[in-house]
């Protein structure tokens, strides 16, 4: 949808010929959200060990986490959450969820729904209430995109390898369904592969062995340095700054955006072709 502050949002519908653009921009959106949540479940990580220089099992700050914070977090956010299961029901998944109800999930948690993953990724406070939103957005993603089937999906798990992207991780969380797993459990089998793993990957593969925020010794989890998630640009300014270069958009003083006379005629011509540019 176009979405403006001072206005309504407007639903759009992109052009046939854009169908390939509109298939990976919403991955970008999916995989952009799923590294904002797992990277916020590193912060609380970090918070969590401020306190403790001689580090904490990973069990320990799985409970200290999960506590009544977490939960009343959940159920602020969503109306339920005492266990995974209570969330995943209030997103209306009693089971891994097919692909009409992910299409469903898609068009009805949008980007004005207070639990859209936009929504989610700007809550801040406690490790705690952090890790609530977190595994909000993870939720979230399970519903819209767990039984996705399209080219695009397709496509990016040919290319991934080793790196995370939704195919893997949303998976991992069929077990939320179970009627006897705790919140502890869950946050601690999703942090070991997902998060852990993934920095010491990640740190490895980059030869910087300096570069890096946590270390794991002796059974525990001890911290390095801060962190702050960053939330990525959607690049949408690096694109306007293109095409106002190539003057096909002027800016204002005041940072707005108007199309300019070839822009306008350019736009008619790709809206009016069949994709192929003359």
């Amino acid at each position: 949808m176009l979405w403006r502050d001072d206005q309504p949002p407007v639903p759009y519908k992109p052009p046939t010929a854009l169908a390939s653009c509109y298939g990976f921009w919403q991955q970008f959106c999916a995989h952009e959200y799923l590294t904002q949540g797992l990277e916020n479940l590193l912060y609380c990580v970090l918070e969590t060990l401020n306190l403790q220089p001689s580090g904490m099992a990973l069990d320990d700050v799985s409970s200290h986490l999960t506590g009544q914070d977490f939960r009343s977090t959940l159920v602020g956010l969503f109306g339920a959450g005492a266990t995974p299961r209570d969330l995943m029901s209030a997103l209306k998944m009693d089971s891994v969820p097919s692909e009409d109800h992910s299409r469903a999930a898609r068009n009805e948690i949008d980007a004005t729904s207070d639990k859209s993953e936009w929504s989610l990724a700007d809550r801040d406070g406690k490790p705690e209430e952090v890790a609530a939103a977190a595994v909000g957005i993870l939720a979230v993603l399970y519903s819209k995109w767990r039984s996705a089937r399209n080219e695009y999906a397709r496509y990016i798990g040919t290319k991934a390898g080793s790196n995370l992207w939704t195919g893997i991780v949303l998976p991992a969380l069929d077990q939320w369904l179970r009627p006897d797993l705790d919140w502890k459990s869950a946050i601690a089998s999703l942090m070991e592969p997902y998060v852990l793993d993934q920095h010491d990957r990640v740190m490895y593969e980059k030869g910087r062995l300096e570069s890096c925020w946590l270390h794991r010794l002796d059974g525990k989890i001890h911290k390095d340095q801060d962190y702050q998630p960053v939330f990525r640009s959607s690049r949408h300014w690096n694109c306007a700054r293109i095409l106002r270069d190539v003057g096909l958009l002027d800016f204002g003083s005041g940072g707005e955006i108007s199309i300019t006379s070839d822009g306008r005629r350019q736009l008619n011509q790709i809206l009016k072709s069949d994709g192929t540019l003359k």
